[in-house]
């Protein structure tokens, strides 16, 4: 009769090393004699079983990154953001590990902060105890990248997404192509230069392989091979036409009549007022895509009307913009460009919240950049140039593209191009996966799961009405917006709703139901850092409930032991089932012990004596896959002994 103590934790700073706690093997320095007929049993079971958590598709939640609102304040309308739909993918309820979980959560958190400079930078662990054993909830973390990781993906040649609008130009021969060699980056026309109506033109394109960083992205144009041509650059949001809430888009009056047709939410335009007038100067301008003044009521700006959205005018020529043009009282005459300010370059660059446009100007040897479109004076929460500034980037808008319009492919025979000098960006995975066009930023989800009421809520904020009224009092409220803090990162901060709440509430989304399964079972809204730099973690509150729900197996592998899995429809090595709860306790989770009352030996078919010198032990179950659920150390008593 014997005992045999098996570890996969081995003393005495032996050799061997060791091994998991769910399947190991141990030595014997000098051979146990084990008897002609003889057979084992399990004597003891000593393991740290982590358990598992119930998930299902009701466990959702939703990612903040902005401005925290107050506690028992809904104050939407004073800030950018609005609450990122976050899911587990799961399409029917699953038992999770808490690693497993803990990935499952991760990977959900991280499609949520659909922001160019946070992609990928969300991270859940799993919190244990000092001895890495007792499960105590997850900790969530989130970063950003700053500036010094921005990288030009133009470098390898953008994907052009032939941008029409297909329900009104089915002709495939349209939009935007490169010409010349890839590496040169010249856009010109697909297609012939058709007369253009207010439905829009057909020679657009959008560069969509990754969205233009927050963090000091920039976007240049070279503008010198479309000199006596129509054209025009921009930023824009996902747009997938035909698919558009119902408040996009009214083109206005504002646009030149050649060009009323949606050119992204930010466009520097080069076109003559009427398109095709022989003679008639092309002038630049620039416009946004703003609320319509008139769905507002002065003085309270309250909403009245179906919020519409258009494209406005940003008069960068008139007193008070900030821009080198400032009151020079009519747009820059583009035709005379070549013996006036000589632009050659325009420029798109990003402070997070804050979008600002340049010109490459001046003679040779002596260019230089200047403001066109100058940033918000944020200093104070009303101002009166709202006119003159470019709209904030906001939630719907923090994904933005660069679109390029070339009227003709050549005039007068000469070829006629942009080319694209710079476009910053980031180069972050999700599982290896880039950020993709119309699929993970919030606009493009909002579109997929049918909230179009989301999104007419951040693009129609009062602070979007960029109409400035006459009379006293009348001006529409400013947003005071986010830059970029003393670490170099957005100096935004971020919360995470994990059920329902009354401060971060939008009527029209599911209710917030996964403060169990985190471990926040009394919050609402977990806030990782009030306005401080990113980078920052949060971890559980309370633990979450683990539960065990397979049943558990010991296996010995290297004996000619008989046993038979039905479950499994073949013969099998294991000797003993582990009860689901440890000798004495109703506990079925953590640190168990069990010894069975009463052994069950199975015989060793052995006619001769056994040399024994190893043990290979697997923990296992049902379906005799390994338990990796099971932590730290793990203690099985085998006893042997001849029959009987």
């Amino acid at each position: 009769m014997s005992l045999v103590i098996c570890s996969n934790e081995l003393q005495n700073n032996s050799l061997q090393p060791s091994q998991s706690p769910f399947s190991w093997s141990n030595y014997l320095d000098q051979p146990l004699h084990i008897p002609p007929n003889s057979e084992v049993a399990v004597q003891s079971v000593k393991i740290n079983k982590d358990g598992s958590i119930s998930a299902s598709p009701s466990n959702v939640w939703y990612m903040y990154v902005g401005e925290l609102l107050g506690a028992g304040v809904n104050n939407y309308d004073l800030v950018s953001s609005s609450p990122a739909f976050a899911d587990l993918n799961l399409k029917n309820s699953e038992n999770f590990t808490t690693e497993t979980l803990a990935e499952r959560i991760q990977d959900g958190l991280n499609k949520a902060m659909a922001i160019p400079d946070m992609w990928g930078y969300g991270k859940v662990s799993v919190l244990r105890d000092t001895d890495n054993l007792d499960f105590q909830g997850f900790t969530f973390n989130t970063n950003c990248s700053t500036n010094a990781s921005l990288l030009d993906p133009l470098s390898s040649g953008m994907a052009i997404d032939n941008y029409i609008r297909r329900f009104q130009f089915p002709n495939a021969n349209i939009g935007i192509v490169k010409t010349g060699a890839s590496a040169l980056r010249k856009y010109t026309a697909a297609g012939a230069g058709e007369a253009q109506t207010n439905q829009g033109t057909t020679n657009i394109g959008i560069l969509t392989d990754l969205p233009m960083a927050l963090n000091g992205g920039e976007f240049i144009v070279d503008i010198t091979g479309a000199a006596g041509a129509s054209y025009g650059i921009g930023l824009t949001r996902s747009t997938q036409f035909a698919e558009e809430p119902s408040n996009f888009v009214d083109f206005g009056t504002e646009m030149p009549e050649g060009q009323r047709f949606f050119a992204g939410d930010y466009y520097i335009s080069v076109n003559q007022d009427k398109e095709r007038v022989s003679g008639a100067n092309r002038f630049l301008r620039v416009f946004h895509m703003v609320v319509d003044e008139r769905d507002f009521e002065a003085p309270t700006f309250n909403r009245t009307g179906d919020s519409r959205l258009r494209m406005r005018e940003v008069k960068y020529y008139e007193a008070g913009s900030d821009s080198f043009f400032a009151g020079t009282g009519t747009p820059y005459n583009m035709s005379t460009n070549l013996t006036n300010s000589k632009i050659s370059k325009f420029k798109f660059q990003t402070t997070n919240e804050s979008l600002t446009a340049f010109i490459w100007a001046g003679e040779v040897g002596a260019e230089r950049w200047e403001k066109l479109i100058s940033e918000d004076d944020i200093s104070v929460p009303l101002v009166v140039d709202k006119g003159l500034k470019f709209k904030p980037i906001v939630e719907s808008t923090r994904a933005l593209y660069p679109l390029l319009y070339v009227r003709d492919s050549s005039v007068g025979g000469t070829d006629k191009f942009l080319q694209v000098e710079k476009f910053s960006a980031h180069n972050n995975t999700i599982e290896g996966k880039q950020f993709t066009y119309g699929e993970n930023d919030w606009y493009s989800g909002c579109i997929r799961r049918g909230k179009d009421l989301q999104i007419q809520e951040v693009d129609t904020r009062p602070y979007m009405n960029y109409f400035v009224p006459t009379g006293a009092g009348l001006v529409p409220p400013n947003y005071l917006r986010k830059l970029i803090n003393a670490s170099g990162v957005l100096d935004n901060s971020t919360a995470m709703i994990v059920k329902p709440s009354t401060q971060y509430r939008f009527t029209k989304i599911p209710r917030a139901l996964a403060s169990t399964i985190f471990g926040f079972r009394n919050v609402s809204v977990v806030e990782y850092n009030a306005g401080v730099a990113f980078g920052l973690s949060v971890a559980s509150e309370s633990v979450p409930i683990l539960k065990t729900t397979t049943s558990l197996f010991v296996r010995l592998n290297n004996f000619n032991v008989s046993s038979y899995n039905a479950g499994q429809s073949k013969k099998s090595s294991i000797l003993y089932s582990i009860p689901r709860f440890a000798s004495g306790t109703n506990e079925s989770v953590g640190a168990l012990f069990f010894e069975s009352p009463e052994r069950v030996y199975i015989k060793l078919n052995n006619p001769n004596t056994i040399q024994a010198q190893s043990f290979n032990l697997d923990i296992v179950n049902e379906d005799e896959t390994l338990a990796r659920d099971l932590l730290g150390k793990s203690v099985i008593i085998l006893h042997f002994r001849e029959s009987r």
